[in-house]
């Protein structure tokens, strides 16, 4: 019995120190804080055409997953859906997501995201994703305004000078 018992609390202990999978994609974060794609990401979003999706069941599967695996849980609310806006929590027994969609455009090769995320103080990001089947290919992320189309963040990006008091990728 004791040596059933003692293998069955080492499996156990491998078991909980074992890396978990990695993301499909790996944010290159010195490419996306020196904005080394932005402006080709941008370039070819301006002659591409984007469909209006303002709903989070919208984002592809395939993305959301990838979201989620950075974050451990990409919560996002519906443009005028309630969110926690700032860091002061009230109990419920469902917490409510810590970000609102502003912004989502989507067509088979590129997803544009803008939203709010609620912490400490309000802030406003943009994610861009470019992918070919199912795969992301490239990906930039940065801070914005409260955009609510595709040109609003467009023309935002194309005078975008990057913000160099930032050293991390907050998504």
């Amino acid at each position: 019995m004791r040596p059933v018992i003692l293998s069955i609390l080492l499996f156990a202990t491998f078991g909980s120190f074992a890396q978990s999978q990695p993301c499909s994609y790996t944010i290159d974060s010195v490419k996306i804080l020196n904005n080394q794609n932005l402006k080709a990401l941008v370039d070819s979003l301006q002659t591409t055409q984007l469909t209006t999706l303002n709903n989070k069941n919208n984002i592809p599967k395939f993305l959301k997953h990838t979201l989620n695996c950075w974050t451990g849980d990409f919560d996002i609310a519906n443009p005028n859906q309630p969110f926690q806006a700032t860091d002061v929590v009230r109990w419920r027994v469902k917490p409510l997501p810590r970000r609102q969609l502003t912004y989502l455009g989507l067509n088979d090769h590129f997803m544009l995201l803008a939203y709010k995320q609620g912490g400490k103080g309000l802030s406003h990001h943009i994610i861009i994703f470019r992918y070919d089947n199912n795969k992301v290919v490239d990906f930039w992320t940065g801070y914005g305004g409260e955009f609510k189309s595709k040109e609003a963040v467009l023309n935002y990006l194309k005078n975008f000078k990057g913000n160099t008091q930032t050293g991390f990728i907050y998504l």
